[in-house]
Parts: C-alpha cells; sequence; structure tokens
C-alpha cells in the first residue's frame, strides 16, 4: 500500500474515534456547554421551580379544601337530671344522663373562602410575581455566565497568541545563536554577543512560563464555568462588521429586578388593604359518631353540619395602616433605585461603547506599528550579517516586534471581548449576541 494512502486512512480513522473532549470547542459551543452544565444555573433553574410549584399550591389553597376528622373525648362528670320516685308511674327512671362519658366522632368537613378583601387573590398573584422575579434572576444570570465564558476564552485564545509569538521570537534567537557560533570561530564576533543572546532567550522562557502559566488558570476558569475540559480553538481575526447596538435600559437584568419586586410591592400594598374588609367562609360537614346528637340515646349516628363564619377586625391599634405606609415607602424606595440604575446602566454602556470607539481607531497604529516593527527587524538583520549591528541592535529589534505581533493580536481580542460587553450591557437577549 502507498505509504500517504496508509497515512491518510490511519489519520482518518484517529479521527473518527477521537474522544469530543480532545477536539477543539468554539466559544459558541462552550457557552452552550455552560449554560447546560453550570452548577450556578442549575441551582437559579432549582430556584425558579420552587417559586412556580408555591405560585401553583397558593392558587389550588384558593380552592375548597376537604379535611377528615376522627376523635374520641372521655369526660369524668356528666350532667344528668334526679326525678323524685313517684309510686303511680314505676316506669320512669329515677334520672337521666344529658351526655355521654365516652365519645366518639368522624367527620368529613368542606370549607371555602367566600371573601377575604380580595387577600387570596393578591397573594397568589404575588406568588407568580415571586415566579417571574426568578425567571428575571436566571436569565440575568444566564447572560452573566455567558460573558464570563466569553472574557475567559478570549483570555485563553491571548495567552495562546502570547505563546506562539514568544515562541517565534526564541526560534529567532536560536537562529541567531547558530550563526554567532560560526562568527566566534571565525574571529568575526565576540564571546560576549553569545551570552547577550543567551540572556535574551532566558528572559523569553521566563515570559513563555509566565504565559503557560496564564493559560493554564484561564483553562481551569472555564473548566469551572462549563463542567467539563474546554479545548480552545486557535483565534482567528473575525471580519470587521460595524457596531450599531442602542442600550435598552428595560430589558437589562439589573432594571426588570427592580420593576419586579416595585410590581410585587403595589401587590404586597394591596394586601395590607384586604385586612380593612371582613373575611367570609362557608363550611359543610358530614358527620358520623356517638352519641351523636342524641345525648339521650348515645346510639351511633350520622347527621350534617352546614354554615358561615365572618370575622373582622375591628381595631389593631392602627397597626394595618401602618404596615400598609411601611409597603408605600417600601414602593417609592424602589422608584429611586430603579431611576439610579437606569443613569448606572447607561453610564457603563456608554463607557463601553467609547472604549470600543478608542479601540477601533487604534486599529490602524497597531497595525502600522507592526509593519515599522517587520522593517526594521529585517534592516537589523541584515545589517547585523554584515557586521554593522551589534547584538543589541538584534536583541532591540526582536524585541519590538514581539511587542508589536503581540498588540496587534491583543489588540483583535479586545474589540470582539469589548463588542461582547456591548451586547451584555444592552440588555438584548442572549440569543442576538454578536459572537464572532
Amino acid at each position: 500500500m502507498n505509504p500517504l494512502k496508509y497515512l491518510l486512512m490511519l489519520s482518518l480513522i484517529l479521527a473518527a474515534f477521537c474522544p469530543a473532549s480532545l477536539q477543539a470547542q468554539s466559544l459558541e459551543q462552550a457557552i452552550k456547554i455552560a449554560l447546560d452544565q453550570n452548577k450556578e444555573l442549575k441551582a437559579q433553574k432549582q430556584a425558579l421551580r420552587k417559586r412556580q410549584l408555591e405560585a401553583r399550591a397558593a392558587f389550588r389553597q384558593t380552592l375548597p379544601s376537604l379535611d377528615f376528622g376522627a376523635w374520641y373525648r372521655h369526660v369524668t362528670h356528666v350532667a344528668q337530671i334526679d326525678f323524685p320516685a313517684l309510686p303511680t308511674l314505676p316506669a320512669l327512671p329515677s334520672a337521666v344522663r344529658l351526655g355521654r362519658y365516652d365519645t366518639y366522632e368522624t367527620s368529613l368537613t368542606i370549607k371555602h373562602v367566600l371573601f377575604s378583601g380580595f387577600a387570596q387573590k393578591n397573594r397568589v398573584r404575588l406568588m407568580s410575581q415571586m415566579s417571574e422575579l426568578e425567571h428575571i434572576n436566571l436569565e440575568e444570570k444566564e447572560k452573566e455566565i455567558a460573558f464570563r465564558v466569553i472574557a475567559a476564552y478570549r483570555n485563553a485564545q491571548e495567552k495562546q497568541l502570547e505563546i506562539e509569538v514568544i515562541k517565534a521570537s526564541m526560534e529567532r534567537v536560536a537562529w541567531q545563536m547558530k550563526r554567532i557560533k560560526s562568527l566566534i570561530k571565525q574571529g568575526m564576533a565576540l564571546g560576549l554577543d553569545s551570552l547577550s543572546l543567551k540572556l535574551a532567550r532566558l528572559n523569553y522562557h521566563k515570559q513563555l512560563i509566565a504565559a503557560q502559566g496564564a493559560l493554564a488558570i484561564a483553562e481551569k476558569q472555564l473548566k469551572e464555568l462549563t463542567g467539563q475540559k474546554i479545548t480552545i480553538q486557535s483565534f482567528n481575526e473575525p471580519p470587521e462588521v460595524g457596531l450599531n447596538v442602542m442600550p435598552v435600559v428595560q430589558l437589562t437584568g439589573p432594571y426588570r429586578l427592580l420593576d419586579q419586586q416595585q410590581q410585587m410591592q403595589s401587590t404586597a400594598v394591596k394586601i395590607s388593604r384586604a385586612r380593612y374588609f371582613p373575611a367570609l367562609a362557608a363550611f359543610a360537614s358530614y358527620n358520623y359518631g356517638r352519641p351523636g346528637l342524641d345525648m339521650i340515646k348515645g346510639e351511633w349516628m350520622d347527621y350534617g353540619i352546614w354554615g358561615v363564619s365572618l370575622s373582622w377586625n375591628l381595631f389593631s391599634w392602627n397597626a394595618d395602616r401602618l404596615n400598609e405606609q411601611a409597603a408605600r415607602a417600601r414602593f417609592k424606595q424602589l422608584d429611586w433605585q430603579k431611576q439610579a440604575v437606569k443613569d448606572q446602566l447607561q453610564t457603563r454602556f456608554d463607557r463601553a461603547l467609547r472604549e470600543w470607539q478608542t479601540l477601533k481607531e487604534q486599529q490602524d497604529v497597531v497595525q502600522a506599528a507592526l509593519k515599522v516593527a517587520r522593517q526594521k527587524m529585517k534592516v537589523v538583520a541584515a545589517r547585523y550579517a554584515q557586521g554593522m549591528a551589534s547584538v543589541t541592535d538584534f536583541n532591540e529589534a526582536n524585541l519590538q516586534l514581539t511587542e508589536a505581533q503581540l498588540n496587534v493580536k491583543r489588540h483583535a481580542l479586545l474589540m470582539t471581548l469589548k463588542r461582547s460587553e456591548i451586547d451584555y450591557l444592552s440588555g438584548k437577549p442572549l440569543t442576538q449576541w454578536s459572537i464572532p
């Protein structure tokens, strides 16, 4: 078999059986994994489920309820009526008990609140609003986790690029060291030049170790956010796209949370006002027991009871009114907090937009700096080959080229990260974010 065909088949087989965990995941895939597996999101989803179940329970508590009861009671004394002895009526008992020492009772009771000053209705509404509050919390937590994944992923990509650039710089130094050895043998260079190159290489090696450590930390952060090891894809600068994002403060998480809390507080005011009204309830029960309703016979019997109950608190030292005033004060507090948060969010968005525009304006500058650094490196290398430039000149040009290459790549990464931050601050849904 042709060796090339053999190698091609082997590579295809390895690719087919290579586990997904060893394949590089894109940023979108990393975000999707985090939304499915992040522990903070799982906890928030359970909090939402808890509120949803409580809202359903609150509604069902407004429906008629059926209760079963059973009890036994023993008393030590029972009232009785003693009759004087009458010779003409010998069949009459001398005494009649008006109760029983032992009482047995079972019952099935239906209860239903007919009117409570709309307190029940508003409690159900409040529980639904609390459920919606947790839903908003979940959406905001998803956006937060997504942005944290983006930041960690971009940070890891930056460290990958830094490692690539440093390795390229070390290769240039290594190539120059090989060349300087031959020049030293020919007496055309000094041993000091070799030491200078070794020192430059050691400095690059130190930077490489630091970059590798930072990459490991970024990968660990991604693993914490996603629940699994993420293999980072190499960064490719996305095509230039204009930025046309308008902030909608009312759709941002902090503003929506305060707005929902304000709605809940409005409902709490209505619940407080419900105490000014009477509460009316109806009940009906089926009972079976002994002696039942006939204390004289004292036999097992069944019977029914129905009725209505009315309760109305007429005086409580104005406690209800004070509670209502406290709820209204909380409502006004939330209103002021909403206005403050609106201003803060607008300021954060404007600052992020201004920073992105600054990066955009700097883009041509960093590209031009890289072009100049490459030209300088080319000239210095040529002059050094002719013995017209020193090792110091070479190290300086190499360092400037390294910094220029890093600046260009970092600048592109910063622009993509800043764009994601603008999406995060704009209030747009996560599905509408631009993730290049």
